[in-house]
């Protein structure tokens, strides 16, 4: 974890609820598209054109989202999380990345085209 990732998530309200919701799936189908969906914009998350993955690791949005309703205010995490079976990583690696994400994240996307093979 960054110093700029420390410093971010020590700067969060302690008396907020804090929801983290991340994306994981196979490399190159669209989960840092579909995180930058989220956000409403077409930019955000680093993503790419080509078979070479963007995304290296676990990335966290930077700026919370603040979710208000009339009881409470929330707020809302992002992780993105680099692809599944790439030819960069071994299955070693994808799974402590996919491990670490699901026990990071409250609400979870598992983003896959076509059915789930393995």
């Amino acid at each position: 974890m960054t110093a700029e990732a420390m410093g971010f998530l020590a700067s969060l309200p302690r008396d907020k609820q804090i929801k983290v919701v991340a994306v994981a799936g196979p490399y190159r189908t669209g989960k840092s598209f579909l995180m930058n969906r989220y956000l409403g914009r077409m930019e955000g998350f680093e993503i790419g054109a080509t078979v070479e993955s963007c995304t290296k690791g676990i990335w966290m949005w930077n700026q919370p989202i603040i979710d208000s309703n009339e009881e409470d205010e929330n707020i809302t995490l992002l992780i993105d999380t680099e692809g599944l079976h790439s030819s960069e990583r071994t299955t070693d690696v994808d799974l402590k990345i996919f491990a670490l994400t699901i026990l990071l994240c409250s609400s979870f996307v598992y983003n896959q085209m076509g059915p789930i093979n393995e």
